[in-house]
């Protein structure tokens, strides 16, 4: 009796860790998304925009997105100036649930992006979730106050 109670404890606490573990991880990624990462593909592009999607993706081979707490650099030889920020602040806001339809990210990547993180000097911003990372490129509006998405870019983070 004593060993099958042990047994049980046993098993429920390897259960619980394994549990515990793997949440962890998709938790350490959603809360440190820092890292050198590459592009991937064009996830979005805007219906204003003057290039298509396979253009894009043809150009932005090897553009190299580096996010860390005190740097934010975009090096690409292809197609866009390289940008580089000194202490970025990133600012880390809910996603919004009334947008407009061209600013509808959940529309764009679906349910998975947990939330969004701003870089306001370059109207850049970043969309986290638990093993994934985008950035987008997004206009004001003026005329209404509102944002639209230009483009949206998965990023896939390279192992150093």
């Amino acid at each position: 009796m004593v060993k099958k109670a042990f047994v049980v404890i046993a098993g429920l606490i390897i259960l619980l860790s394994s549990v515990i573990c793997s949440n962890n991880n998709k938790q350490d990624f959603y809360r440190d998304f820092y890292g050198i990462y590459a592009f991937e593909r064009v996830c979005y592009l805007s219906p204003f925009s003057s290039t298509t999607i396979w253009y894009l993706n043809k150009k932005m081979v090897g553009t190299k997105y580096t996010i860390k707490s005190d740097l934010f650099k975009i090096e690409s030889n292809n197609i866009y100036n390289s940008v580089e920020i000194s202490s970025p602040k990133y600012e880390k806001e809910e996603i919004p649930t009334k947008v407009s339809k061209l600013a509808d990210i959940r529309s764009f990547l679906g349910t998975k992006v947990e939330c969004q993180y701003t870089i306001d000097t370059i109207h850049k911003r970043l969309f986290v979730s638990s093993d994934c990372l985008w950035i987008a490129s997004y206009a004001d509006n003026t005329d209404d106050g509102s944002e639209i998405i230009m483009n949206i870019y998965k990023l896939s983070k390279i192992i150093e």
